[in-house]
């Protein structure tokens, strides 16, 4: 019992502010009883019941506490005892259910209830006990009282709520106006990471995809075949390395909208060139934007674009043949940006989004000084939207990968990469980048960004 309800018994080890008479009983969490059984330092007090009394018949509680008190300490008893004149309609009001009154609850209560008046020549009069504390049968009879109260207090607050609660929800629905139902660009994106991560499966599975090898080809025709029925456009050419020349092959699928202009979504296809005997695969760097664009051509496909055209854009030949450098590196996207330049097509682009390494299980998308401020700005504000904030941008980097010929050209460009990849980026360009290192909620992750990415450019005016 927390409630103060008037004087305690000198030395009570139960507590120094009880209340009048109610004390630390043996149910100690209801109904404002006096101290029957109080327990004190683990010792029952079987005479305090007298030494309340004693106490109270020598300070009255209304000279004790002075003028006007008697009807606030009535307010604060957790039922109401009938304290004083005109006490019991305050102490209804204070009542925790708010709409029996404490007079009317006492007639309730008689039956189950022993009273005893305290404090000669005082109108107090409290509940002792209401069931002794060690029959069972009181205690049902407390709880059944108790539920009862209860129930009718909850159900007399929720009809006196319900009119209330039916008013705002009218008043919210004319402001907000007539409703419309969703189009399906303003439903939340949709990305099957386990479709996805197949295809890093089978990529994989080819082995290593370094420019001008058989398993390179075989990838270009995979692709290829998971695109039938797409608008798909190839920039082939043959680049000239430190190693020789070697054929390159860019393929875009398109997927046209009613605005003008274009997002282009990029991610690289091939393997490093160098390691191309050690058995590396590439599962994240090259295996997982890959398969990333390939399930992003589902989402697309079949779907009448209400926003710019979107055209996905896988890209070859982004590893260096020898050493990287401005020259030996980047042949794919180097090629194309000068191509659109000098047809017109990058004037038309409205952003370059390029996805690379993004299947780690541990995955941390870095923030890229190279990029476009505001278009990662984008991405963060599309992952926040997805409760996704916390796998982007906590490390600040500067890399040099596939975007860069664009981002050169003006074209707002952000590279998506996580570029630690295991403890120290100890699995980059290592026999150990194998498909058991990625996730499937990671490929999830950026794929869902990606598509609300997009969302968001659509919605720009």
């Amino acid at each position: 019992m927390t409630d103060h309800v008037g004087t305690a018994a000198p030395g009570c080890p139960a507590a120094n502010h009880i209340g009048m008479a109610a004390l630390c009983f043996a149910f100690t969490n209801h109904v404002g009883t006096a101290a029957l059984g109080c327990r004190g330092a683990g010792r029952r007090l079987p005479d305090l019941p007298r030494r309340v009394e004693a106490a109270a018949q020598k300070t009255p509680i209304g000279a004790a506490l002075g003028k006007g008190t008697i009807s606030q300490t009535a307010e604060r008893l957790p039922f109401g005892a009938v304290s004083g004149k005109g006490t019991t309609s305050q102490a209804a009001e204070r009542f925790p259910f708010g709409v029996v009154s404490a007079r009317a609850r006492l007639r309730r209560l008689r039956k189950n209830t022993t009273f005893r008046e305290i404090g000669k020549g005082t109108t107090s009069v409290v509940p002792i006990t209401l069931f002794p504390s060690s029959s069972r049968a009181g205690v049902s009879q407390r709880g059944n009282l108790l539920s009862r109260v209860f129930s009718q207090a909850v159900r007399s607050r929720l009809l006196f709520l319900l009119p209330l609660l039916l008013s705002v929800q009218v008043a919210w629905s004319s402001a907000l106006g007539p409703s419309k139902p969703n189009s399906p660009q303003s439903a939340a994106p949709s990305f099957n990471s386990t479709r996805a991560m197949q295809y890093v499966r089978e990529v994989v599975a080819f082995g290593p995809r370094a420019i001008g090898s058989a398993n390179h080809k075989k990838v270009e025709n995979y692709i290829h075949s998971l695109l039938k029925g797409d608008l798909v456009e190839d920039d082939a050419f043959t680049a000239t390395t430190p190693e020789g020349k070697f054929p390159v092959r860019n393929i875009i699928a398109k997927f046209p909208g009613t605005r003008d202009g274009i997002i282009v979504i990029a991610g690289h296809y091939d393997t490093n060139y160098p390691l191309r005997k050690t058995g590396y695969v590439g599962a994240n760097d090259g295996g997982s934007s890959t398969a990333l664009l390939l399930e992003l051509a589902n989402q697309l496909r079949g779907k009448k674009r209400d926003g710019y055209s979107v055209w996905l854009l896988w890209t070859d030949g982004e590893e260096a043949v020898k050493e990287w450098t401005a020259t030996d590196s980047l042949y794919g996207t180097r090629h194309l940006a000068e191509k659109w330049q000098n047809d017109g097509t990058l004037r038309k682009i409205k952003a370059f989004l390029l996805t690379d390494m993004i299947g780690d299980a541990d995955l941390n998308i870095d923030r890229e000084t190279n990029s476009t401020a505001w278009l990662e700005d984008l991405a963060l504000q599309a992952a926040t939207s997805l409760g996704y904030q916390s796998h982007f941008f906590a490390r600040t980097i500067s890399e040099e990968d596939d975007h860069i010929p664009f981002a050169h050209l003006g074209v707002p460009s952000a590279d998506l990469i996580d570029f630690d990849y295991g403890y120290g980026n100890v699995f980059w360009h290592t026999p150990q980048d194998t498909i058991d290192k990625l996730s499937p909620k990671s490929m999830e992750i950026v794929g869902s960004v990606i598509l609300e990415t997009v969302r968001l450019l659509d919605e720009r005016k």
